[in-house]
């Protein structure tokens, strides 16, 4: 009992500092790829709001990603209960199309945020669109297979997503 609770103890540690270091991650790249992402879509014609400084910028992010990160471990968790049930085969493939629809929506996210869009909002945004946000998060899941090339193409990937976004929302959108 004794080794079984260190296990999990242990487990529950890793999880905490992976979900950690990733909102570390997110909060020290933030200005560069707000800056980035604010670039591009001006330069694409659109009008943002007012900047925000960088105290509040971070401040937002931070909720904003933990907001993002509890819906998604909630969910995560909550299929965690199919494996009591006689569907836990439908576990793995929900689990991996859930994981591919936030992965592309995590990206997606930043042109959001530039846009100053309510993370309410933002879940809708991703409802209307739901077929770009898995097209983007397939092809950002392939991507981050291979070690170290999510990390060196970050900015690209950025990039790409306030392309797509501006692409999407764009109001001269033709055919």
């Amino acid at each position: 009992l004794q080794a079984v609770s260190g296990w999990l103890l242990s487990a529950v540690i890793l999880v905490g500092v992976l979900f950690g270091s990733l909102l570390v991650g997110n909060l020290i790249s933030l200005p560069i790829l707000d800056a980035l992402t604010e670039r591009i879509l001006t330069d694409l014609g659109e009008v943002l709001p007012s900047g925000r400084g960088l105290r509040r910028a971070l401040l937002r992010s931070l909720v904003n990603q933990s907001c993002k990160l509890l819906i998604f471990g909630g969910i995560q968790l909550a299929l965690l209960l199919l494996y009591v049930t006689p569907l836990a085969f439908l576990h793995p493939p929900i689990s991996s199309f859930l994981g591919v629809l936030f992965l592309g929506f995590d990206y997606l996210d930043y042109p959001l945020d530039a846009r100053q869009v309510p993370v309410p909002s933002r879940f809708a945004w991703l409802g209307r669109h739901l077929g770009a946000t898995l097209g983007y998060g397939s092809v950002l899941f392939v991507l981050l297979l291979v070690p170290l090339l999510g990390t060196l193409l970050l900015p690209l990937t950025v990039a790409g997503a306030a392309l797509l976004a501006h692409r999407i929302d764009s109001p001269e959108r033709t055919g």
